[in-house]
Order: structure tokens, then sequence, then C-alpha cells
């Protein structure tokens, strides 16, 4: 996952700031056993839509469920 911010100086933009948070190595394979065992895996997380997609499709996670707050994932 990349995420990005944006760096502004007087009013104008600066630079952008991309700060990478990979997927490890050994994800994939648990993911692949989780299935294999018929079970329906959810993502919730505070990323962006398109971020958490990507990591879903890599990572074959069914159901995607972005852009929620801390206090909201307690309750889920």
């Amino acid at each position: 996952m990349v995420k990005q911010s944006f760096v502004a100086m007087d009013g104008k933009l600066a630079g952008l700031i991309a700060v990478a948070d990979p997927v490890k190595p050994t994800t994939a394979e648990v993911m692949e056993r989780l299935h294999e065992q018929k079970l329906h895996l959810v993502m919730l997380t505070g990323d962006s839509r398109a971020t958490a997609e990507a990591v879903a499709r890599k990572l074959g996670i069914d159901e995607v469920y972005a852009g929620v707050l801390p206090e909201k994932k307690a309750k889920s």
C-alpha cells in the first residue's frame, strides 16, 4: 500500500510524500489457506477505497470496507 501526502508552502504545492506499507511475503499464502477453508475474507480499513481494493485484489480478499474510522472499526 502506498499513502500519499501533499506538502504546501506559502499556499502552493511544494511536493509529494509517498509512504509504502508493503504486504508481508507470507500474507498471500495465509489468505489462500483461509479460502481453502471456505472462509469469506473481509478487509476493514481506514485506507482509501482505491488502496484497499488494490490490496484486496492482490490477496484475494472477498469484501472491502474502506475509509472506516477507528471508532467504527471497534463496533463492526
